[in-house]
């Protein structure tokens, strides 16, 4: 005669599901928390370049221009893209004039 034992009704199987679910759902916590806090970093550190530049590029308007260059301030203020900021950074010694900065890519309104 063959003995047949339901494992499903046994409760130290089902404490082992329990404890199984509560470390799974434990960890999944703890690597959301890790990814939220690395893409959080990562963010602050890209809105820290682009602060930095856009201060930057404001000095070198300032230096270059004087207050000439005052109107073009506002418009580095509100461009957010790094690339942007680095190719008018980049280029900001080869224009001889604000106009000329003005149309620069980037910087058209």
């Amino acid at each position: 005669m063959a003995l047949v034992y339901d494992i499903e009704r046994d409760m130290r199987y089902m404490q082992g599901i329990e404890k199984g679910r509560e470390e799974g759902i434990e960890k999944g916590i703890e690597k959301g928390i890790e990814k939220g806090i690395e893409k959080g970093i990562e963010k602050g550190r890209e809105e820290g370049l682009i602060r930095g530049l856009q201060e930057g590029i404001q000095l070198a308007i300032e230096l270059k221009f004087g207050i000439e260059g005052a109107s073009l301030i506002n418009m580095i203020n509100h461009i957010d893209n790094l690339r942007q900021l680095e190719y008018i950074k980049d280029n900001i010694k080869k224009v001889s004039s604000p106009e000329e900065l003005r149309n620069m890519p980037g910087l058209q309104s």
